[in-house]
């Protein structure tokens, strides 16, 4: 039998549904956030403010959590190798990864980690390639959509995305020629 509180959460939900999807894209991360403030048992004052509040934490925590997972391997999403097959180039610089193996784990980030990895993107990357990383990791974009936003073609995305992933496993800055070339490759 639900409680008050999970009552007034569920009659929340369904007044402000749409407007959260809109805020929180990743829909399953949503629903995870629903289902942990649902079956939350420590004392709060049940207001649509602390309701959205205790929602938006528990969103970014699960979607934090999805990252920290992702990263934690050395394989990319199943998406990755479907474009993969395009670009023999790409498939060559994969081989050469795939024998060298990280040299630290990425899988314990907390979130004041997080804000550093973007800080470190931020400061050794192009703007074109931090724009490129958020779209591919906080709005969880394909390649094909993050190449329609940018105008890039997906080759140079793969790359782009290699680098940085190549250069957080290694905590390395990449060489100056990359930061300082933002020049878009149009398709």
């Amino acid at each position: 039998m639900p409680t008050t509180n999970q009552k007034l959460l569920n009659q929340f939900m369904e007044q402000e549904y749409e407007q959260l999807r809109r805020t929180m894209p990743q829909r399953d991360m949503l629903h995870s956030a629903y289902v942990t403030v649902y079956h939350l048992r420590r004392p709060y004052l049940p207001t649509p403010d602390r309701f959205r509040s205790l929602i938006d934490e528990a969103y970014h925590r699960h979607l934090l959590a999805e990252f920290n997972h992702q990263m934690h391997y050395i394989l990319p999403d199943p998406l990755y190798w479907y474009y993969l097959d395009e670009d023999e180039e790409a498939n060559m610089q994969l081989e050469e990864s795939a024998t060298c193996s990280p040299s630290r784990s990425l899988s314990d980030l907390s979130s004041y980690s997080l804000s550093h990895l973007f800080a470190f993107v931020k400061k050794n990357f192009s703007p074109i390639a931090f724009d490129v990383f958020k779209m591919a990791v906080v709005e969880q974009r394909s390649i094909a959509d993050i190449a329609t936003i940018t105008g890039l073609k997906k080759n140079i995305i793969r790359k782009m995305l290699d680098q940085i992933e190549q250069s957080i496993r290694q905590c390395r800055r990449p060489a100056k020629e990359n930061r300082n070339n933002p020049k878009p490759h149009h398709q």
